[in-house]
């Protein structure tokens, strides 16, 4: 954090800003105000369109217990990591932006966009925090919240503090001075949501509320304002959003779990709006792990594990200014980097050693990683290949069999997945002796079909509604959820060996489930995947298909 809010909860932030876009249909204006209200969201879906929109980013409250809550948020993180391919945000870095919203009854609104220091907020009654709830925190409410956040790879803020400043030293002077400051947003809200404007805080402005809070804050001035003794110092109160707040306190005293508490200060997710932290099969093997380091008398320390897309941002940002081009072999660009995947950790001692291929704790790491499914992911002389310089503190999870075989054949992580490739062609794919436009994509091993495609290819309709997928099959028609490893065959439950997602418009299915519906042989040649009913004769295999499409991460 910026050192001049050192021991504030509140100070600048990485905030992303949408561009190229129509942002009065980007914006939706309180979507939990409107939960029960459809005729809203229906009003809200006609201005959107296909418009990119936050409408695509959220989850209301009335969804979070919903039948189809795992699809909802899958198709959420999915349109996040879209909209970042697309490079649809712009960041500002380490700012606050000083908001003005009139409301469409033109009374004026003004605040601060900034990020809260966790460390400093409790929702529990009593709690001398900094900043503190208004209302009743209900637990129950948080478990699915956590579901949303964890693997997101933007976060959307949702919390409004309220400061007690009679003086009216933080807000007010912006509003005299927002003239020469850089107005980075002014546009109208939709469905009477009003007006919005925002302008970037520079510099002085930044000092000047640095000097406000740490006013408010001092514990012999709010003393003598409310003439009490050794009251501890109240500076906000949660006015709005507070089971967001303790969503993102949750995600953080998780991640606290696998960091030493001298490296709680540079976690990413100690700050909302942040990150979450690793996966739950990587935190739970991570943990696994450190419990088997510790009995051969070895402690790992996780130093960095989630990081959003912004805090990726500026550490690249920072290397690139610091080695040109050369960062690329070091550092990998915002959107590509293995610690948004919430699956890698870098590992070091507790003095972060500076040779850690040296100490003892990476030769227990390399004897023992394997066995809870993690690889040391860019390994020493095979830069060539994996296009990273040796790191021997990064680590990440595949589970034990990939991690195994990573073991067993000597092979970078790059050059087994190539390998499987080949061994188990997905490079083309045939009905028969006809050649099928419907592309495989081979990911985390498996290779996966879009049913539809497939499925016409033998004279079955196969249609997508909604996140559902209605196949005909030979004994009846199975209907599929993306998401869920469980189907219904006229009412007959019916199991998947993989979880089915949904991609730009295609529902895909693994090759081992698409057989197993359609009743279907899967036959690979010289690097040619050729599905035939399995009463079919061998197929003839065409000369030239196109190549695999990989899929964007």
């Amino acid at each position: 954090m910026d050192e001049r809010f050192q021991g504030l909860p509140f100070g600048p932030a990485d905030i992303l800003l949408p561009q190229n876009c129509d942002l009065t249909r980007w914006a939706v204006v309180a979507c939990d105000q409107y939960t029960s209200q459809p005729e809203y969201w229906q009003a809200v879906e006609k201005t959107v369109g296909d418009a990119p929109s936050t409408l695509r980013l959220i989850l209301p409250e009335s969804c979070l217990d919903g039948p189809s809550v795992e699809t909802d948020i899958m198709e959420i993180n999915n349109t996040m990591s879209r909209y970042l391919r697309e490079e649809r945000f712009a960041l500002l870095p380490q700012t606050m932006i000083y908001v003005e919203r009139t409301l469409h009854n033109g009374k004026l609104r003004r605040g601060l966009v900034g990020m809260v220091d966790l460390e400093q907020y409790d929702y529990e009654p009593g709690s001398p925090a900094q900043v503190r709830a208004t209302e009743g925190t209900v637990l129950s409410r948080i478990p699915p919240r956590v579901a949303v956040r964890k693997n997101a790879p933007i976060e959307l803020p949702h919390v409004m503090l309220l400061t007690d400043d009679p003086e009216r030293t933080v807000i007010e002077p912006l509003a005299r001075e927002k003239a020469g400051m850089e107005q980075v947003y002014d546009f109208d809200l939709m469905e009477r949501g009003g007006h919005l404007a925002g302008w970037k805080l520079g510099r002085e402005q930044l000092s000047a509320v640095a000097g406000a809070l740490q006013a408010l804050a001092d514990p012999a001035a709010f003393n003598a304002r409310y003439g009490t003794q050794d009251q501890p110092v109240l500076l906000f109160a949660v006015g709005d959003g507070n089971h967001s707040l303790a969503t993102a306190k949750e995600c953080y005293e998780r991640q606290k779990k696998l960091t030493p508490r001298e490296q709680w200060d540079s976690l990413p997710a100690r700050y909302a709006p942040s990150g979450g932290s690793l996966a739950p099969a990587a935190a739970a093997a991570f943990m696994r792990m450190a419990d088997a380091a510790r009995e051969d008398g070895i402690t790992l320390y996780s130093v960095s594990a989630y990081r959003s897309y912004s805090y990726q941002d500026s550490l690249y940002r920072r290397y690139t200014a610091q080695d040109g081009v050369e960062a690329d072999t070091y550092s990998a660009r915002p959107g590509f980097s293995e610690h948004q995947t919430g699956l890698a950790l870098d590992i070091n001692t507790a003095s972060r050693s500076a040779h850690f291929e040296t100490t003892a704790t990476y030769r227990w790491l390399i004897e023992n990683c394997w066995r809870y499914g993690f690889i040391l992911r860019y390994p020493e002389g095979r830069e060539d290949i994996t296009g990273f310089c040796f790191e021997p503190w990064h680590y990440r999870f595949v589970g034990r069999t990939l991690a195994l075989q990573v073991r067993e054949s000597g092979l970078t992580y790059d050059e087994l997945l190539a390998r499987r490739a080949v061994d188990r062609p997905h490079t083309a794919l045939c009905a028969g002796d006809m050649p099928l436009e419907a592309v495989p994509i081979l990911l985390d091993g498996i290779c996966w079909l879009p049913a539809q495609a497939v499925a016409a290819a033998f004279g079955r309709t196969a249609a997508i509604s909604g996140d559902q997928l209605v196949l005909p099959a030979e004994e009846g028609s199975v209907v599929l959820t993306a998401g869920s490893l469980t189907g219904e065959r006229d009412d007959c439950p019916f199991a998947l060996s993989s979880l089915p997602f949904q991609w730009e418009g295609e529902f895909y299915l693994s090759l081992e489930d698409l057989c197993a519906l359609l009743e279907l042989t899967a036959r690979r040649e010289d690097g040619l995947i050729s599905l035939v009913p399995r009463s079919a004769p061998s197929a003839l295999l065409p000369e030239e298909l196109p190549p695999i499409q990989p899929l964007p991460c």
